[in-house]
Parts: structure tokens; C-alpha cells; sequence
């Protein structure tokens, strides 16, 4: 039986040092068109020797996917600075980039679509890829794949998309990937008002940030960021420009274990305009953070209980809850935006009371010690089986949100 779900959370600020840990693939999926609605995608690649990439602009290739409305003749720009280094049409179905799409894993382009697509080295620097709608406004893809082995000695610092966004088909969806032993500290940004001080027009007006793990699970969501937790320090040591106090942009900083993750921005209600999303990988920080430590386990079994008849996984009558605690929402952790889930497994006894309480899955190690202690105190009407008491088996999920 499952449980109607609680929606609280509890999460620990820690320093973690990323050893062994980079920024690799990006995607960003989002509305494009041409002048104000082209897409356009910024990376920045640090260390020393070149970058091997590959960048990918979908637009017809996207419709086997359920996609509807995509761009039919997406056309991909490369620039550094204002100069334009490389560019592409439609992809040609080239041996060696279909080699690319493979050793990337990415999904095949029919060698005669209208998709975009180059291979390019790149020296540590800034660049920006533009996605023009040659054919019209749509829904359009760009990818940048990290070509190099984990051993390459330059690697990507930050990304960033701007586009327009909005609410359903229109929000700014941004994907990456982080590889490696460590945790990544990363500083994620979806800034929509701010855009307006350097000149932009038609900005969202007020920008939601989410972040989703590769289950599509939230563990993040932001608006009107705080310097409580995210002073103008941390932004000064990434290079990101200010923002001001309280503006209606949201901001999430945390280290994340290896892994895929999306970030999308949105506007409240059915408000659209553009907006810039950014994901900074921070070496070292002049402030702690939250670094996730995600639980998985599995059930314990039924506990010794001479009161009950047998186990049951399908009792007659089931337990009805009595008392149920909600867990507990660090102060802190509340400031960090962060949120999750929690998967916990338990037992109802013969006397109501709850036994062998362990979470399957969690987010975070604290997400599952907050839920297990607020799951073993509740209390329960006994479930019976046969006209007998009976221990019953439950998992109930608690999801940690910051909307309730």
C-alpha cells in the first residue's frame, strides 16, 4: 500500500573538494528563430592544449521523438568573439562525423536530414555557437559533446544558453554531464530581469530555476536568490557578472556527484521573454556548499513480531494512520533551495507501531535520516489478515519540496 506522500525536506551545508571531477556533455533545447530568437550557447574551455568537440544542431531529427513544432532547417554558427570560426547547414551524413555521433553517444542524424553538425579543437578561450530557424521559428537542439578522454589537460569551465523561455514546450532546458571520482561544485544560474541592465528587451520577467537528476527527479528549485547563500563573492571567483540583491533571478550552488542532470527556466504562470541559463564549475570556492550524497539500499525484511500472524503483503484490512510527523527542514538548507526525495521501506506491527524502517532510495543521505525518523514514530490502527493482526509491509515515497 502506498502512502500519501509528505512534502518536507532536510539536507547538511559541507565543503567538498572536486579532485577529480569536470563539466563534459551540454544540450540545450529551447524555442529558436531568427534576430532576438536565435539560440545561442556559450561554453568556456580552461586549462592548457585543445578541446576536441563535437556541436550538433537538431531540428528535423527531433520529430521521431515526439517533438512537434521543431525547426525543419536549423543553421549552426561558431564564433570566438565577434569572429566566426566554423559553420554548417545540413550535417551531410559524413563518415567522420557519424563516427563522432557514436563515440559521443549521441543519437544518429539521417545522413540526408537537414541537421547540423562539425567537429572543431579548441584552445582554452570563450566561444558562442548561434542556432539560426533558416525556415522558421521552432523548437530546436544544440549539443556540444567533450571528444577527449578523461586524462586531456583543458576541459569545459561553464556553459551557458540564452533563448526565449516561457512555461511548457518554451522552457529553457539545459543539459550536462559531470564525470569523474568527485563531487563537482557547481554554480547553476537562470537569470531572466537582469538581462535588462545590459540592454537586452523583452526579458522574462521573473525567472524559476530548476534542477532535475537523470531519474527527472527535482533536487533544486530557485527564484529571488539570496546572498545568504550565494554572495556576490562566489559569482566574482566564477567571472559571472552581478547580480542585484534580490532580483527575481534564481540561483543554485552545490556539488554534484557524477552524473547527467537538466536545468530548465521558466517564467510564472504563462509569462515568456529571454533569459540566460549558466552552469559554472567552481574549483574553489569562497563559500561551503551542499554536496549530495545520493542513498540506495534495499528492505530489511519483516521484524520479529509475536503479536502478528504472518507477514502479509496483502492483508484483509489494512492499517489506517493514526499519527503521522513530518520531517524536518533545516533552516539552512531551506536558504539553499534544495530539494528531493526519499524512498522508505517499512513495516507496520502488530500494535501499530512502525519497525525496519530504511530508505530504498534517497537524493541525499539526509533526506533519508530526516524521513526514516519521522517514519518510525508514526502509529497505525493494526492491519489484519484471516481475522488475524498481521505485519504489513509498506514503501511510501516523502518528497522534499520548497513549494508546500
Amino acid at each position: 500500500m502506498l502512502l500519501r506522500p509528505l512534502f518536507l525536506a532536510a539536507l547538511s551545508a559541507t565543503i567538498a573538494v572536486a579532485a577529480d571531477s569536470r563539466l563534459t556533455n551540454l544540450s540545450v533545447r529551447s524555442a529558436a528563430g531568427a534576430g532576438s530568437e536565435t539560440l545561442i550557447v556559450g561554453l568556456s574551455i580552461s586549462g592548457t592544449g585543445s578541446k576536441n568537440l563535437l556541436l550538433r544542431g537538431v531540428g528535423p531529427a527531433l520529430t521521431p521523438f515526439g517533438v512537434t513544432g521543431a525547426v525543419s532547417d536549423p543553421q549552426l554558427a561558431l564564433f570566438s568573439g565577434p569572429t566566426q570560426i566554423d559553420q554548417n547547414d545540413n550535417w551531410g551524413g559524413g563518415t567522420a562525423l557519424a563516427d563522432s555521433f557514436v563515440a559521443a553517444g549521441a543519437f544518429a542524424l539521417p545522413p540526408a536530414s537537414r541537421d547540423a553538425a562539425l567537429l572543431k579543437a579548441l584552445q582554452p578561450g570563450s566561444y558562442y555557437a548561434q542556432l539560426v530557424a533558416a525556415s522558421g521559428p521552432g523548437i530546436a537542439l544544440v549539443e556540444c559533446y567533450d571528444l577527449d578522454s578523461a586524462t586531456s589537460t583543458a576541459s569545459f569551465s561553464n556553459v551557458s544558453a540564452r533563448s526565449v523561455a516561457g512555461s511548457g514546450a518554451n522552457v529553457l532546458t539545459v543539459g550536462f554531464a559531470i564525470a569523474g571520482r568527485d563531487p563537482k561544485p557547481v554554480l547553476i544560474r537562470g537569470v531572466g530581469p537582469t538581462l535588462g541592465t545590459f540592454g537586452v528587451t523583452g526579458t522574462l520577467p521573473a525567472a524559476r530555476l530548476r534542477l532535475f537528476d537523470s531519474a527527472g527527479n527535482e533536487i533544486g528549485n530557485s527564484t529571488n536568490w539570496t546572498t545568504g547563500v550565494t554572495p556576490t563573492s562566489l559569482f566574482t571567483s566564477v567571472g559571472a557578472f552581478a547580480l542585484p540583491v534580490a532580483s527575481n533571478d534564481g540561483v543554485l550552488f552545490l556539488a554534484l556527484p557524477a552524473g547527467a542532470y537538466t536545468a530548465q527556466v521558466s517564467g510564472a504562470g504563462s509569462a515568456t521573454g529571454t533569459a540566460l541559463v549558466e552552469v559554472y564549475g567552481v574549483d574553489n570556492s569562497p563559500v561551503s556548499f551542499v554536496t549530495l550524497q545520493p542513498v540506495s539500499g534495499t528492505s530489511l525484511g519483516a521484524p520479529f513480531d509475536p503479536g502478528a500472524g504472518t507477514a502479509s503483503p496483502g492483508p484483509d484490512v489494512n492499517p489506517a494512520i493514526r499519527t503521522q510527523a513530518r520531517p524536518t527542514y533545516p533552516f539552512e538548507l531551506r536558504r539553499a533551495s534544495i530539494t528531493g526525495q526519499a524512498l522508505i521501506d517499512f513495516f507496520v506491527k502488530s500494535d501499530g507501531t512502525v519497525g525496519n524502517a530504511v530508505a530504498i532510495r534517497a537524493t541525499d543521505a539526509q533526506f533519508a535520516t530526516a524521513a526514516i525518523a519521522a517514519v518510525r514514530t508514526w502509529t497505525f490502527s493494526p492491519g489484519r489478515k484471516n481475522g488475524q493482526l498481521a505485519t504489513v509491509h509498506f514503501q511510501v515515497p516523502i518528497v522534499f519540496s520548497l513549494d508546500d
